[in-house]
């Protein structure tokens, strides 16, 4: 559907405008005609509690722009992402103003439960200037110079409040196009829209869980274990495609890869089972703001999100455990903060007293990520967001918040959390 879609709008599909008024069209109930969630689509390194929905939209034309009315969901985090295949600009939810009359429950200390939540952006053919206008998603230019007939949006959301559904409890946002009318070519309108919606918010089986992370393990690989080391070591990452473009020169000149999130940024160690049976992290965890119960307040903490994410080779996630499902050691200490020890490893592998434990997946190799969402601006230096290549070593920049990781046996682990 989404090559169709896409195929279609570059071909012209989207006709001239009859006029340049105040028409305002909605587009088809199906404007957002793909979801990319970590099951169904997992690649490009994904997190388990993310959702995404996905809009193909001609870039906007001299007198005609898209606008997207929405309700804020009830969930942890929710963006909007413009893509020309990598990102271009980014609306993080605490910075889109409500409607005069709502609320935005995503600001620290804003009522969660408010039922007035309404917000209105618009889509903008111009690229980010220093200056941004409020509530404007910029779609134009695009990086390395290169801008396509077609966009993206990608419309994400992080932890949905238990029993809200995927979507946070509230519809999908409605693109509207401003100044001119929309038709759609037949191949289009041959979709059905309700029919989309129920794929795409039907669970598939078997999980990833099921099919991937218990696999039997493949044979092991010597050649590709020569960039692994023992004890594993973390760099910070920003994007798939950043790191591939920099071996043609051009790496500084992309921020993150297809489909990255630049409200994220990665502490990444690539790992072997060739290494060791089992893989112990051990840190002290960032504070987040506690949502998932439907708490009625926004609070504050050191990151909007964080998480680790078990990896293949593939960028496909093993399995993901977010900081609501890592289990924390111990009393808070003043800050209000406390620790974690997760165990990598195969099922059979697994030590009975990890709390906290991650499958290895099939394959040889793997890549742990530990993934930073929104630092604040005191937990900045701290964060991957405010590591300074230049500067002291990673592990001294973070301090505490450092992932210090092993690798040893499962006796090891069981005796004493392998040393950690």
């Amino acid at each position: 559907m989404l090559r169709v879609l896409i195929a279609a709008l570059a071909a012209g599909a989207v006709a001239a405008p009859a006029a340049l008024a105040s028409n305002r069209i909605s587009l088809p109930d199906c404007a957002w005609e793909a979801r990319s969630d970590p099951v169904a689509v997992n690649a490009l390194y994904p997190d388990e509690d993310a959702i995404y929905y996905i809009a193909a939209l001609p870039v906007p034309r001299p007198g005609i722009g898209y606008r997207i009315t929405g309700r804020f969901p009830h969930a942890r985090y929710m963006s909007f992402v413009s893509y020309n295949g990598l990102p271009m600009d980014a609306l993080a939810d605490a910075d889109i103003e409500p409607d005069a009359d709502a609320v935005n429950p995503f600001v620290a200390g804003a009522d969660r439960t408010a039922t007035r939540r309404g917000y209105a952006i618009t889509l903008s053919p111009e690229t980010p200037p220093a200056q941004r206008a409020k509530n404007t998603l910029y779609v134009g230019g695009g990086q390395l110079g290169t801008p396509a007939p077609v966009y993206y949006v990608f419309y994400r959301i992080y932890v949905p409040d238990q029993g809200t559904g995927p979507r946070g409890g509230v519809p999908l946002p409605t693109i509207e196009e401003v100044g001119g009318q929309t038709t759609i070519t037949q191949d289009l309108q041959a979709f059905s829209c309700n029919d989309l919606r129920e794929q795409a918010d039907a669970s598939p089986l078997p999980t990833v869980q099921d099919s991937y992370a218990n696999a039997s393990p493949l044979a092991d690989d010597p050649a590709a274990l020569r960039s692994d080391t023992s004890p594993p070591t973390w760099t910070v990452e920003s994007g798939l495609t950043a790191a591939a473009l920099g071996t043609a020169g051009q790496g500084d000149l992309v921020h993150g890869g297809p489909g990255s999130n630049p409200h994220n940024l990665y502490i990444a160690a690539p790992v072997s089972r060739a290494l060791g049976e089992v893989i112990a992290i051990r840190g002290t965890a960032p504070t987040t703001p506690a949502t998932f119960l439907g708490q009625p307040l926004m609070s504050a903490g050191d990151l909007r999100y964080w998480s680790f994410c078990q990896n293949s080779r593939t960028t496909r996630y093993v399995a993901c455990l977010s900081d609501s499902h890592v289990a924390l050691d111990g009393d808070p200490d003043e800050s209000g903060h406390r620790h974690y020890t997760i165990a990598i490893s195969d099922p059979a592998d697994r030590p009975a007293n990890a709390r906290n434990w991650l499958p290895f997946g099939p394959e040889p190799e793997g890549q742990v990520l530990f993934r930073h969402m929104l630092p604040s601006a005191a937990f900045r230096p701290h964060s991957a967001q405010g590591y300074d290549p230049a500067g002291t070593s990673l592990a001294t920049q973070m301090g505490e918040f450092y992932p210090r990781a092993v690798y040893c046996t499962k006796a090891d682990f069981e005796k004493d959390q392998c040393g950690l």
